[in-house]
């Protein structure tokens, strides 16, 4: 039967410590060696210790059992886990709001509560979701644990993202990228992801060449180590950019190769995601092929819905949406956008409609937008513009509300409708930060010699 001391030896070295890591003021290293050694009983107060150090219950320590509470915590921890990983975010949700966290042991807290906030991201509940994982990140970094640190943060930053606060999903980002270089964490694969999360933040905020210059830094040292999981994440974001930048074919070449990697080292939700992304690079630029893009959206929905989040198959909906407009199949398209939009409605874990905006949600009015205009209901179209150019300003992405404003306003000068085009293109005008100076016999410019 196994005695204090020796299940204390057995947890240590498990948790990779050193008696010296559980020394403190009340127990010293040799007196930590005397109770591995079964010599010494130790008292409340260093069990207490020894157990929060350990991350077990007292109960544990002293008699290798836990209470009922801890055991069946664990259990219902590992099925909503599963329900995760199978796609059923509602059901591990339920789950994990039925643990009570009172008197649990402290690591066992922070797994319960770091998987809620998934399943809460997972039904769509962001800002809850987000509430959750702020102080689990900031835990993680008083305890040192750099590496789960960013995996929170990568988690963190595409949350603000996808809630459209893009300031906020920068800093979360950039932030914990300094900690991964000072503790040297640079070409680990959670340094990777996160890098790419604050490219693709840095893209959809405007901030097109330092998105770029951030993967390009990275990505010889990434090949170089051969991390086969990371390099797919770079050549997924810069396959966005090379698109972008309108080079068409070597967008698509960098989403293929990202596939090939991905299908190989990663899980079902992101091998799905990759496959929305070549849908929607195949819906742009001279040579869309609508078709293909279809093609490829229809076979990733399956896997996007068992596996991936209900913002996931939201915007697999939008491109499908976008693709049946482009084959002329108007109504299948809007019946797509409608359900994409009301998807993507804010939600909170009780299943209440928030009023915040959404950074897919803009892409869900635009596309409608175009399909009520293909339908000639200009006036819906011209609402889904508006509210999509409102939400990216609300969401600080200025260059990109100008170019929706632009938009509008061709589509109101192309039908003759002269003032609101004019009002439009003052929009995108203000959008797009531009300050318009008039300059009179009073106010004239002044040098500056």
């Amino acid at each position: 039967m196994e005695t204090v001391g020796q299940r204390l030896r057995r947890l240590r070295q498990a948790a990779g410590l050193s008696q010296s890591d559980l020394a403190s003021a009340i127990a010293s290293a040799s007196y930590v060696s005397l109770v591995e050694s079964d010599k010494r009983t130790p008292g409340p107060e260093v069990v207490e210790h020894l157990a929060t150090t350990l991350g077990c219950t007292v109960d544990y320590l002293l008699t290798g059992t836990e209470a009922t509470s801890t055991a069946s915590a664990r259990m219902d921890l590992t099925f909503a886990a599963l329900a995760l990983a199978e796609g059923h975010p509602s059901a591990a949700l339920t789950r994990l709001q039925a643990i009570e966290l009172q008197d649990l042991p402290e690591d066992l807290c922070e797994q319960v509560q770091e998987k809620t906030a998934k399943a809460l991201l997972g039904v769509g509940a962001l800002e809850q979701g987000i509430e959750l994982l702020e102080p689990l990140l900031d835990k993680a970094h008083r305890a040192g644990r750099t590496l789960q640190a960013l995996t929170l943060a990568t988690t963190l930053a595409a949350s603000y993202l996808e809630a459209g606060d893009l300031v906020r999903a920068v800093e979360v980002a950039e932030e914990n990228l300094r900690a991964g270089r000072e503790a040297r964490l640079e070409q680990t694969t959670e340094h990777v992801r996160l890098i790419a999360t604050l490219s693709w933040a840095l893209n959809e905020r405007g901030d097109l060449h330092y998105a770029r210059q951030r993967i390009r830094e990275v990505l010889p040292a990434v090949e170089a180590t051969g991390d086969a999981k990371a390099r797919g994440s770079l050549y997924w974001n810069a396959a966005i950019f090379a698109q972008e930048a309108g080079h068409e074919a070597e967008a698509v070449d960098l989403t293929r190769r990202a596939l090939a990697l991905i299908a190989e080292h990663s899980d079902q939700a992101d091998l799905a995601r990759l496959r929305v992304t070549l849908g929607w690079l195949l819906l742009r630029g001279s040579d869309a092929d609508p078709s293909a893009a279809l093609a490829e959206l229809r076979a990733a929905e399956p896997d996007i819905t068992q596996y991936a989040s209900t913002i996931d198959l939201a915007y697999c909906l939008v491109e499908q949406a976008r693709a049946l407009l482009l084959t002329g199949e108007l109504s299948e398209a809007l019946k797509h956008g409608r359900r994409a939009l009301d998807m993507l409605r804010p939600q909170t874990a009780e299943g209440e409609i928030g009023e915040a905006p959404r950074f897919f949600a803009v892409q869900a009015h635009l596309v409608l937008a175009d399909i009520l205009d293909a339908l000639e209901d200009h006036q819906a179209a011209t609402d889904h513009y508006t509210k999509a150019a409102d939400m990216l300003g609300m969401m600080t992405t200025g260059r990109k509300a100008a170019e929706i404003w632009g938009t509008l306003a061709t589509r109101l000068r192309d039908r003759g409708s002269m003032a609101e085009a004019m009002q439009a293109y003052d929009r995108a005008i203000k959008a797009a930060g531009i300050q318009v100076a008039t300059a009179t016999k009073s106010q004239s410019p002044q040098s500056h010699y």
